[in-house]
């Protein structure tokens, strides 16, 4: 009686764990398709679509790098990083609570 109650027991267990890893397994093979990774993307585009486009918040500013910057202090990039610490320094000093850098440096 105790035997067939374990046995009975053990086969549970046996089952539910292959239930458990097979899901498991179709989980991540799914997970890892691109399909879902593009139909996950397409959803999010949709639903940025669906919202419209939201003017950024007023204390925002965004300090942006671009030809005319360069012709103004007439240098080339990449800039020396010194220049850089001199840009933190000023907007340290504006009061700037957040600074954010977004840069590909190339040796």
């Amino acid at each position: 009686m105790v035997a067939a109650m374990i046995e009975r027991i053990l086969q549970f267990i046996r089952k539910n764990l292959l239930i458990a890893l097979i899901s498991v397994t179709l989980t991540l093979i799914l997970t890892n398709l691109s399909f879902f990774s593009f139909l996950e993307l397409k959803g999010l585009d949709l639903l940025f679509a669906l919202r419209g486009i939201l003017p950024p918040p007023n204390q925002i500013v965004i300090v942006s790098i671009d030809e005319p910057s360069m012709a103004e202090i007439k240098r080339l990039w990449p800039w020396p990083r010194g220049l850089h610490a001199k840009l933190i320094h000023q907007l340290n000093k504006a009061g700037a609570k957040v600074i954010g850098f977004d840069i590909l440096n190339f040796p």
